[in-house]
């Protein structure tokens, strides 16, 4: 867990993506966005290095991916002009087991 943020009266655990994915590590900075998702009926705050857009898809568009890609891709998004979107495995990059268990700054 990288710290915690307010997020309308809710302290929400901060979890460093690059950390988390095995990338290198670098200082925080402000054009950082956090990804907020909710997992176990906890909410977290996904620090990412940025988000270009969001997108509302349908199950019937996601295509199971091939662990070849992975192991933290779960599906890939085939979009008109021949453009594929990864779609993350929140499961495997955060287990349950390990979300607010990890040290400090280290997740």
């Amino acid at each position: 867990m990288a710290g915690v943020i307010d997020i309308r009266g809710a302290v929400v655990p901060a979890i460093n993506l690059r950390f988390r994915l095995g990338h290198s590590q670098r200082p925080f900075a402000l054009e950082d966005r956090l990804l907020v998702i909710e997992r176990a009926g906890t909410k977290l705050a996904l620090i990412v290095d940025e988000v270009t857009e969001v997108l509302e898809v349908t199950r019937r568009e996601l295509e199971q991916a091939t662990e070849v890609l992975t192991p933290f891709i779960s599906a890939v998004i085939r979009r008109d002009a021949g453009a594929i979107l990864l779609v993350l495995d929140v499961d495997a990059v955060i287990p349950t087991d390990a979300m607010i268990k990890t040290p400090l700054g280290r997740s």
